[in-house]
C-alpha cells in the first residue's frame, strides 16, 4: 500500500510540475486552481496515510499480541475519508470555476400561497 501511495503521489507531483513548467516556458508562471487543490490536498493525504500506516505497522512490532493490527481499521477509514475529502474539494473548486452562478447562493422561490377564508357556522 505504501508503494502504491508513493507512486501516485510522485506521479501527481511530476504532472503538476510539468504543467507549471510548461506555462513558465511561454512566459507565464501559473498553477491552475485544480492543480493547486490537488497538490495541497494530495500532500496532506499522503502525509496522513504515511503516519496512519506507520502507526499500524508499529503495533505489529512494538506491542503485545493483543494490540497487533489494532489500528488497521483506523488506517483504512482515514484513507477512505481523506480520499472523499479530496474529491469533494476538487468538485467544489471545479463547480466554482465552471458554474459561478450556481455557487452557494440561497435558493429563492416565486411561489405564492392563496389564503382561503370561510365563515364559521354557515353550511
Amino acid at each position: 500500500m505504501f508503494i502504491f501511495d508513493s507512486a501516485v503521489f510522485i506521479l501527481t507531483l511530476v504532472k503538476g510540475y510539468r504543467r507549471m513548467d510548461f506555462t513558465r516556458g511561454i512566459g507565464v508562471t501559473i498553477m491552475m486552481p485544480l492543480t493547486r487543490v490537488m497538490m495541497r490536498d494530495g500532500a496532506l493525504y499522503f502525509l496522513a496515510i504515511i503516519v496512519a500506516n506507520a502507526a499500524n505497522v508499529a503495533t505489529f512490532y512494538l506491542h503485545s499480541h493483543r494490540l497487533r493490527g489494532s489500528l488497521s481499521t483506523f488506517a483504512s477509514s482515514i484513507s477512505v475519508t481523506l480520499a472523499s475529502r479530496i474529491m469533494l474539494n476538487l468538485h467544489k473548486k471545479y463547480t466554482s470555476q465552471t458554474m459561478p452562478s450556481i455557487g452557494m447562493a440561497p435558493l429563492e422561490s416565486k411561489m405564492q400561497f392563496q389564503t382561503v377564508t370561510t365563515e364559521c357556522g354557515h353550511s
